[in-house]
């Protein structure tokens, strides 16, 4: 029955394939890890050609404080995440600071804050009965407070970092009539690593590992190899449990505007009826230039 369902819903980490144009979207601590305004805006439309497949959109930006601080870093994030029936908005700042703990070591920690809303629409839901109290309230929705603590750590072409998604645990109540109904923002773990290669001047090798709690007790691995020509073009490869193979596109003009595009092959359960996942990035960045230096006479 769909009251059944709605009281056991509980939570699943938004999905991305292009986390490594924007480690942003992983850990609060990298805001401002350029020291530049960033912005990303993506689009992923999971296993195209199924009926109420899954699909997340990120839009998000951070920017250092130079003029303010060095070592503070701020953005913001908005995602939606969507299901056949369950509709996820989340809309957080972040804050971070950094620590020089000497001879090219950089920690940064992070933290981010806001809200969280659920949208749980079983009008559709093929029930047993046409009066349950979840079909005939419409659509459902709740909203809580959302957190996140991370941190993240770099050593020349070193990155390693650890976020933790809803460090407070808290749940969304939806309020039907005659039925105790929630939805679990349960604690999550995510660690995400990456080396770069200089293989010569033009050409560059990154491998990188993302390992993530993802709910329902399920545990996600991925690990990808990217390697950059002439800092303009990048190709993917990579290889994501309980999914498959993974391929990525990158591509940078001016310095200044990326835009990225990965494929991912549906999981063996579902090749039978629906293709792979897509994923679009556009991306920005503006950079303060440093001052001239004063001309001599």
């Amino acid at each position: 029955m769909a009251s059944t369902m709605l009281s056991s819903f509980g939570q699943q980490m938004p999905e991305s394939n292009l986390y490594s144009l924007n480690p942003f979207t992983l850990n609060p601590a990298y805001a401002g890890y350029n020291e530049c305004l960033e912005g990303h805006i993506s689009n992923l439309s999971q296993w195209t050609g199924f009926d109420g497949a899954p699909g997340t959109s990120y839009f998000t930006v951070h920017s250092g404080l130079p003029n303010l601080n060095p070592n503070m870093g701020v953005g913001g994030q908005i995602v939606m995440d969507r299901t056949d029936m369950i509709n996820r908005l989340s809309a957080v700042v972040s804050y971070s600071y950094k620590l020089d703990l000497g001879n090219e070591h950089l920690l940064r920690l992070g933290l981010s804050a806001g809200m969280y809303q659920v949208n749980a629409d079983a009008t559709n839901a093929t029930v047993l009965d046409n009066n349950d109290a979840v079909v005939l309230n419409g659509i459902n929705k709740g909203t809580t407070f959302s957190s996140e603590f991370g941190v993240h750590y770099n050593y020349k072409d070193i990155q390693f970092g650890v976020s933790i998604p809803e460090i407070f645990q808290r749940n969304v109540n939806f309020n039907i009539e005659g039925l105790s109904s929630e939805y679990y923002l349960k604690r999550n773990l995510q660690v995400y690593g990456s080396y770069k290669y200089e293989l010569s001047d033009i050409i560059t090798l990154k491998p990188n590992f993302l390992f993530k709690t993802v709910g329902n007790g399920l545990n996600q691995f991925d690990i990808n190899v990217i390697g950059t020509y002439n800092d303009f073009v990048s190709l993917g490869l990579g290889y994501r449990t309980h999914s498959g193979l993974m391929t990525q596109l990158h591509i940078k003009l001016k310095d200044m505007y990326s835009l990225g595009y990965a494929y991912a092959v549906p999981g063996a359960g579902i090749t039978s009826y629906a293709s792979g996942s897509h994923e679009i990035m556009i991306g920005i960045k503006l950079c303060k230039k440093a001052p001239k230096a004063a001309s001599s006479l």
